[in-house]
């Protein structure tokens, strides 16, 4: 992180502190974190979090009851349809129904729907009208407004909306608000947001912004805005929460900060010090350096509320530090040689890295073992072996405490079929997606599918909502659009058009059909046909357009694609793709045709550090795999502690990796923009 990225995230606490000051009162202790995830043999979630809840914001819960004033009812319809333009009607018709007829004057006793303008509600749906009509404001004789809110409602001023009720105007903002999100507004939605949350509002509204915070920082990946989030969710007691769910929230979103914010966040909330302490101890990778900075941690928290997270990681670790031998199944011959190359490679890389070695030794592939300090590895070549039992019988002969591999899915299945006894990393991951967890078997993987989710969230909340798609013709391009159309339209965006293309000829063809330029060049000749002397005239493409989804199998189709979509009148347009658009090189000459594209790609890509696939061939095509196979060793040394129970992120080469409950690693990746060349973090 430069020297801008640190200013920026003390900002960021700074303002989480002082949000944190006000929230708890002038002069009373923030108190600490919530409590902890839930573990086997301990009390219910809900019972552990009354009391940790009310430690935590150093005050009692506030019990509140989120729902909003029924009159507001379509507007919630519309908008849980992701429909803003029906929500914003709605809305604008109850702002005119509820205006009495005599605004002008000082009187205005009471509602009478007669004296309604009706017209103002022509234009919406049949069954949003019968909402609006049908709602309390529209009674023969509704007392003002200020009689329909509740007693306890705080008072919100507002100098724009005229009614006497200031907390039905505090409704108004707060559903404009997520109208502006909706939209895809998010200057907007962010600037009305932070007014109305300064002031006084009733509780079930700020209740709902802080809900709908933490769901705008998870799709920017934005953890310290997550964690202010979850900081004000935590002081309300809404019937139906599960609280522990927000306890293990919050401790996820602490583990995603790096070690540098983690250390600034420490600075700044000195209360909050024993949860940062614990965030980072959880970094470090070695068990041994693990156990004695817990033994630390205990002895000086040892009255802590999050003690039984501490002693669960020593168990986990004290597991962790038994591992001392190691298996890894990867196909060092035949047709996926190079591609298990790259993974034994990325192994024996962090291995030797972990001694702390000057320098990498070179290794024979030809030895198949090697063993330093309190670690042996050894390698077994599946590319010889027609059953993937067989390779699994050697690394039982041998006594693998940990198993890496298989690499090819299809041995990735025939590994779920028996059913292993020894704990399992594979490289791959499972066809069929099961709910089951598989006990000890970590699924690591380079799913694209994962991306696609991902690219369809960081599109979003970045503002788009309507887009073209560009994507290859087969089986993959298939499974790419499938996985990013699914999350994009459960968020409530829309796609216009979707281009299929197939060989490099027919690139230009399938963008002019997907822009409709194909239309705008048929209105042209028209026009020209109407006159009699030349008339110039330029084709235009559609506009109703946010930004585009470039989908790629590799960066040759990307480097061919970006170019065209700017000579198509679409250079204005943001233009999204996958990490297999990167061309993994540091030659800007090489990436210049990939200028404006924002991708996701792996943190080695722009973090660097001492990571460093090989040069030449496989630092480019390969170099993922390298990175897989870095992962996958970091990941045999903490193995327990990776369990989503305990420590269920962590920040690998591959991605920020997340463990779920069925034993799948999601990976996460960085959105950077190629930017003169070079590509950068956004």
């Amino acid at each position: 992180m430069g020297p801008f990225g640190q200013s920026a995230f003390a900002l960021k606490i700074s303002v989480l502190l002082l949000l944190l000051t006000v929230l708890h009162g002038c002069g009373s202790a923030p108190g600490l974190p919530p409590g902890r995830v839930a573990f086997p043999d301990e009390q219910p979630a809900g019972e552990a979090m009354t009391e940790t809840a009310s430690d935590f914001i150093g005050q009692e819960q506030e019990a509140l009851d989120p729902a909003a004033p029924p009159q507001f009812a379509a507007v919630e319809e519309a908008l849980a349809r992701h429909d803003w333009l029906t929500a914003k009607s709605a809305l604008d018709a109850l702002l005119a129904a509820m205006k009495p007829a005599a605004l002008a004057s000082d009187a205005a006793p009471l509602v009478d729907a007669q004296s309604f303008t009706r017209e103002r509600i022509q234009s919406v749906g049949e069954s949003t009208q019968a909402s609006i009509l049908d709602s309390p404001a529209f009674s023969k004789k509704t007392p003002a407004l200020e009689e329909q809110a509740p007693k306890d409602q705080e008072i919100l001023a507002s100098d724009n909306l005229p009614y006497e009720d200031a907390g039905i105007n505090a409704w108004f903002e707060y559903f404009n608000v997520l109208i502006h999100w909706e939209r895809g507004r998010v200057d907007d939605y962010d600037r009305d947001r932070v007014r109305l949350a300064s002031l006084p509002t009733p509780k079930a509204i700020r209740y709902r912004l802080a809900l709908k915070e933490l769901e705008v920082a998870s799709l920017a990946d934005d953890s310290e805005r997550a964690l202010a989030a979850i900081i004000e969710l935590q002081r309300f007691s809404v019937l139906g929460n599960d609280p522990g769910k927000l306890s293990s929230m919050f401790w996820e979103h602490l583990q995603r900060l790096n070690e540098e914010e983690l250390e600034t966040a420490r600075r700044a909330l000195p209360q909050q010090q024993a949860w940062i302490d614990l965030a980072l101890l959880s970094r470090i990778e070695h068990p041994q350096d693990v156990l004695a900075n817990l033994e630390t941690w205990i002895i000086q928290y040892g009255d802590h509320t999050a003690l039984p997270l501490a002693e669960a990681l020593r168990t986990a670790t004290l597991e962790d530090a038994s591992i001392e031998r190691v298996a890894i199944l990867a196909p060092i011959s035949g047709p996926l040689e190079r591609a298990g190359a790259a993974v034994s490679d990325g192994v024996f890389s962090e291995f030797y890295r972990e001694q702390s070695s000057s320098q990498i030794p070179r290794r024979d592939r030809a030895t198949t073992a090697a063993s330093i300090v309190n670690m042996n590895i050894l390698l077994i070549d599946t590319g010889r072996l027609e059953r993937i039992e067989d390779a699994y019988g050697e690394a039982k002969a041998w006594e693998a405490d940990l198993i890496v591999g298989p690499l090819e899915k299809r041995r990735v299945e025939q590994v779920f079929e028996f059913q292993p006894e020894t704990p399992l990393i594979t490289l791959n991951r499972r066809e069929r997606s099961s709910a089951d967890q598989v006990s000890d078997v970590l699924q690591l993987s380079l799913a694209p599918e994962d991306e696609a989710s991902q690219l369809a969230e960081a599109a979003f909340a970045d503002g788009l909502r309507r887009v073209v798609l560009l994507r290859p013709e087969g089986e993959w391009g298939d499974r790419m659009e499938g996985a990013l159309v699914s999350r994009w339209n459960t968020l409530g965006g829309s796609v216009a058009s979707a281009g299929v293309y197939g060989a490099m000829s027919s690139y230009s063809e399938v963008l002019r059909s997907t822009l409709n330029l194909d239309t705008s060049t048929e209105r042209n000749r028209s026009v020209r046909r109407l006159f009699s002397s030349a008339v110039e005239v330029q084709d235009r493409r559609r506009k109703d357009l946010d930004g585009i989804f470039m989908i790629c199998r590799n960066a040759e189709e990307a480097r061919a694609l970006k170019p065209l979509i700017d000579y198509h009148f679409a250079g204005d347009l943001p233009v999204y793709a996958v990490s297999t658009a990167d061309t993994r090189s540091k030659d800007p000459n090489a990436n210049r045709d990939l200028n404006g594209v924002r991708l996701l790609t792996m943190p080695w890509r722009v973090d660097g550090g001492d990571f460093e696939p090989p040069s030449g061939d496989l630092g480019s095509t390969l170099s993922p795999l390298f990175a897989l196979g870095a992962d996958a060793y970091r990941l045999s040394r903490r193995y327990h502690r990776s369990q989503a129970s305990l420590l269920p992120f962590y920040s690998g080469q591959t991605a920020e990796l997340r463990t779920t409950e069925n034993g799948n690693l999601k990976r996460r990746l960085i959105l950077a923009e190629f930017d003169r060349g070079v590509l950068r973090r956004r």
